[in-house]
């Protein structure tokens, strides 16, 4: 945390609860309390603060449309709030979301238990002013030499890199890729084949259930300096939107628009691409299970094959040996008769293995096919 002393807003119409939560941090923060939603939006309006710790439940103006007022003020818009609430239900976390808030406290608290979020916010907050410092200066010096049409380029080459792109993940990494080109912080939900991946996030996180909770919803919605922008397959979260520099903001929601349109066509594409694909080893696979069959027949009808080969060629030998001693030849003669019977049965035995190479080739044919069809 940094060593200057930042300032704390506490916004609650209970006493006891302002007072609590000032002898908490005073000691480490300058701390002004105030008992109302106007009194609160009175005090940002006049003086600076780095974090608003806000009450729900007050008369007159609830702390949603409190921190709704502050988060539609660009000279407010920055400050980090924090509910601090005895509603606990998961509907008025998203919904403090929804209007802006970094976190959210349910009452009764733990005194460690809000000092660890504010210091969690507090130096968030530090690190966005830093940012934003370091953002301002090289975007003076970027916007200047930056032209529409330069913007335009980014649109242009991450377009036509989406058809590189073959896989849902790899689209996400360029398009998160794409908007850190415009300096900007995003997470991103695909909804595909009867599923939800995100990016950028983690699946439980607060972005996740608020990309879940709205993607259906209207094709761009507005959280003050969050915007979220929805299309039928893809919902993209952009947590920093430049809501002091209104040129900008619309010219990159416009150019953010044309992104995301192009990432819902690239991932039509790929998801026919992958039905194709998997109706393609579909049918490999049924051919594979009727080719292994066959191989089965095959390799019984060559047994078969050889062994009524064998029985042929042994009758054969028999009665030709019979029919040679009935003739009176002479031992030289019966040789030579014999010797031809022989090599007659050698060359049936070689046609036999022509049998066996035809299975084996077979054999590769279908390891081939299996292979194609992902077995």
């Amino acid at each position: 945390m940094s060593s200057e002393r930042l300032s704390i807003m506490v916004v609650d119409d209970n006493a006891d609860n302002r007072d609590l939560l000032e002898d908490i941090f005073e000691d480490d923060f300058d701390v002004t309390c105030v008992a109302s939603g106007q009194e609160c939006l009175d005090a940002a309006a006049k003086g600076k603060y780095d974090l608003v710790l806000l009450d729900i439940n007050m008369p007159g103006m609830d702390g949603y449309e409190v921190c709704r007022q502050l988060k539609a003020n660009v000279d407010t818009a920055m400050i980090p709030i924090v509910f601090v609430s005895a509603l606990a239900s998961t509907e008025e976390r998203l919904r403090g979301y929804e209007v802006g808030a970094e976190d959210y406290i349910t009452k009764p608290f733990k005194d460690q238990e809000i000092v660890d979020t504010v210091a969690k916010v507090v130096e968030h907050r530090l690190k966005t002013m830093a940012f934003e410092k370091q953002s301002k200066e090289a975007m003076s010096t970027a916007f200047q030499a930056m032209t529409n049409s330069a913007e335009l380029g980014y649109i242009i080459q991450y377009l036509q890199g989406s058809y590189e792109s073959k896989t849902i993940d790899e689209l996400a990494d360029n398009l998160l890729a794409t908007t850190q080109n415009f300096g900007l912080n995003c997470c991103l939900m695909f909804r595909w084949r009867y599923q939800k991946d995100f990016y950028g996030c983690a699946n439980n996180s607060i972005e996740a259930k608020v990309l879940d909770r709205f993607c259906e919803g209207e094709r761009i919605v507005n959280f003050g300096a969050r915007t979220l922008i929805n299309d039928n397959h893809v919902s993209l979260l952009i947590k920093n939107m430049p809501l002091d520099k209104p040129e900008d903001y619309g010219r990159i929601k416009d150019n953010l628009t044309v992104l995301v349109s192009g990432t819902e066509a690239r991932t039509k594409a790929i998801e026919i691409e992958n039905q194709l694909d998997e109706e393609r080893k579909g049918g490999l696979q049924a051919i594979l299970l009727n080719s292994q069959d066959k191989l089965q027949e095959i390799h019984a009808l060559i047994e078969k094959q050889e062994s009524n080969t064998r029985s042929v060629i042994n009758s054969i030998s028999s009665r030709v040996e019979d029919i040679i001693f009935s003739l009176g030849l002479d031992e030289s003669q019966e040789q030579v008769i014999l010797s031809a019977i022989d090599s007659g049965v050698d060359e049936l035995n070689v046609l036999s293995q022509f049998s066996a190479e035809i299975e084996q080739s077979f054999h590769r044919f279908i390891g081939e096919l299996g292979s194609l069809a992902g077995n």
